[in-house]
């Protein structure tokens, strides 16, 4: 199949740029990572990065074009199983670029020949592994790993910087190496957040002189598209009075992004992370947040990102955690959890680790965006356990991964994880971008009954089984699955009520995964925390919630009063407002007595902003006659999936 590549956003207001350079071709291979082209706004030149693998099959936009509007198609790229088109034919003089005279070196992807310069490595005694020998990026890295290739006859170029104190070479973009020359930066004090720890122009942009630097394991890659968060909203209103009720209530489980920077580039993740917030809290006003948040009667406090290791003060923050009488626990995509790193989690006194594993290898890698990263995850799980690191797993369901979640269970059971909480990929963020990554509601079959079927393979593991907010509800597998909450069973969305949602700027939510822009009810440097908690209308919604705001099936189901359709998130984030809930069990078999199934059609597509989404609406049809028969033999025996 053809993937159509599409001009990014690079800014939450960016609507249109300029195609500066291509720096691939047709026929070109390109890999997770590989920078394609060089795009320009009215403020900065920003390198676009390959999200997928594949071959560059037409590229639709000539360079130097102006006025591209975000989301125009640029360029296709052929996956696996299709032909790239033909490259253009070459001018009658000249032999084909695969037989012509290795003018240039030996045949090389753009982003391999970019590297060996700026490592000032000579491609000649690089061994090839891509297609008919192509020296790939990896066969550069791994080049430079090992120290070996041959240098460079060519002089260096002018603007090199000096040698790395270590003697290892440095690789920077040549934006981020203008930049440095401009500002007299040495690029040997500064840590790249590229691949593999390639300096970009944020990393220059960012540099403090003395400032200690991050460990390179954890190199960010943000996605070139990652957008800037938005500066945070500020002065909310609060109400002037503290009912019983709101005082009743406290935030006893807290989620605390301490920064949005981010080492991967998820294609379904809802905050859009990468790059951090323009404005996030100072270390002093961590300390004191972590403070209020236990006078608050907070219990446990996660820390999460983007990837929370990738701020410099996060062991202190996770220090003042505990000191304050809390647990700490932490979530991580793993990749920069290196045996130091993993220590270093140890003796700040972070009780869990829960590390993210989304499908088997080659899923994972693709929804992570970062080609290795399900390695570093497992590689993260065994760093932590020798550390002596209590370690977790969480896993996304979506349509590419379903199928591969009990051999992935096996995995993480073989690798010493002591629970797995699972949930659905929502409709936030990236997700909306790729609606295919989605299941549709009627899948909740499949979900709840493969849920069951792993059920006694964890037990017999004592691995525990966590269904995330969005699994469910009250259908037969309820209590087999939730037997152990305090009711027996789910109850109804938690957000405002016993759960607390941080942003790193300082933004107050009810739960940490609610949109920004609705959901916020204060900002910790305007007004304390208990304040915000108490008066603010945002955070209220569930203490305030009854049967009369649900709608749509949820209004009249059996359970709406203890459900009151489920997971606000979820449903906000679908349909624009809470309260009518497709992907539910006990909805998903009420309707197929009836024969009939709901699916999810997006109608309005995401701006492109951290936490924001779309809009899709719930299609409700007859079950295909070949898929019922299979539907109902899943719903009465819990075996099977509903197609082959």
């Amino acid at each position: 199949m053809a993937l159509d590549i599409k001009m990014p956003a690079l800014s939450p207001t960016m609507e249109e740029g300029t195609l500066a350079k291509w720096l691939v071709k047709v026929g070109d291979t390109v890999s997770s990572g590989d920078v394609m082209a060089e795009i320009e706004t009215d403020k900065a030149t920003m390198e676009f990065e390959a999200v997928d693998e594949g071959v560059i099959a037409e590229i639709l936009i000539e360079a130097g074009t102006e006025g591209v509007k975000v989301g125009a198609v640029i360029a296709r790229l052929a996956v696996e199983g299709e032909e790239a088109a033909p490259a253009p034919a070459a001018a009658p003089a000249t032999a084909p670029a695969e037989e012509a005279p290795a003018a240039d070196g030996p045949a090389a992807t753009p982003t391999a020949k970019k590297m060996a310069e700026q490592a000032g490595l000579d491609l000649a005694g690089v061994t090839g592994t891509g297609p008919k020998g192509k020296i790939t990026k990896e066969d550069v890295e791994a080049a430079i790993a090992k120290g070996g290739g041959t240098p460079a006859p060519a002089a260096a170029p002018a603007a090199a910087p000096a040698p790395a104190a270590s003697g290892e070479r440095i690789i920077a973009s040549p934006l981020a190496r203008r930049i440095a020359a401009d500002k007299g930066i040495d690029l040997a004090q500064v840590t790249g957040s590229g691949p593999n720890g390639r300096i970009v122009k944020d990393d220059v942009a960012n540099f403090t002189p003395g400032a200690a630097a991050p460990a390179p394991a954890a190199a960010a890659a943000p996605a070139a598209a990652a957008p800037t968060a938005a500066p945070a909203r500020r002065h909310l209103p609060l109400d002037g009075t503290t009912r019983p009720i709101d005082q009743r209530w406290r935030p006893i489980y807290a989620v605390w992004e301490i920064t949005l920077r981010c080492d991967l580039s998820c294609r379904h993740c809802g905050s859009r992370a990468g790059r951090q917030r323009p404005d996030e809290l100072t270390t002093e006003e961590c300390l004191d947040l972590v403070r209020q948040m236990a006078e608050l009667g907070t219990k446990e406090v996660t820390l999460i990102g983007g990837e929370a290791y990738l701020r410099d003060d996060w062991t202190q923050i996770a220090r003042a955690v505990r000191a304050a009488g809390m647990d700490c626990t932490m979530t991580t995509g793993g990749r920069g959890i290196t045996t130091e790193r993993a220590k270093e989690v140890k003796d700040a006194g972070i009780r869990s680790v829960s590390v993210s594993v989304d499908g088997l290898e080659a899923t994972h890698d693709a929804l992570r965006g970062v080609k290795g990263s399900f390695q570093s995850a497992f590689e993260a799980i065994r760093n932590l356990r020798a550390a002596g690191v209590h370690v977790s797993a969480n896993s996304q369901f979506g349509r590419k991964s379903l199928r591969q979640m009990p051999e992935v269970l096996d995995l993480l059971i073989a690798a010493g994880i002591h629970s797995w909480q699972v949930q659905l990929t929502v409709a936030m963020g990236r997700a909306v971008d790729e609606p295919e990554l989605l299941l549709e509601p009627y899948q909740v079959l499949e979900v709840m009954a493969m849920l069951a079927r792993l059920k006694p393979v964890a037990d017999a593991a004592k691995v525990r089984i966590w269904p995330g907010n969005n699994i469910g509800y009250f259908g037969p597998y309820e209590s087999l699955l939730r037997g152990t909450l305090p009711r027996g069973h789910m109850s109804s969305c938690g957000a405002g009520r016993s759960t607390l949602g941080i942003e790193a700027d300082g933004a107050i939510k009810g739960c940490p995964s609610l949109p920004t822009s609705e959901y916020t009810g204060g900002n910790i440097r305007d007004n304390s925390l208990k304040d915000i908690w108490e008066r603010s209308a945002p955070l209220r919604f569930t203490r305030d919630r009854t049967v009369e705001d649900l709608w749509g099936h949820c209004r009249d189901c059996y359970y709406n009063d203890t459900c009151r359709a489920g997971c606000s998130w979820t449903t906000h984030v679908l349909l624009g407002r809470p309260g009518n809930n497709p992907y539910c069990h006990h909805r998903a078999l009420e309707l197929l007595r009836k024969g009939l199934r709901e699916r999810v059609v997006r109608v309005s597509a995401a701006p492109g902003e951290p936490f924001d989404h779309g809009l899709f609406e719930i299609i409700e049809e007859p079950w295909p006659a070949e898929e019922l028969a299979r539907a109902q033999h899943l719903a009465a025996t819990g075996e099977g999936w509903l197609t082959d």
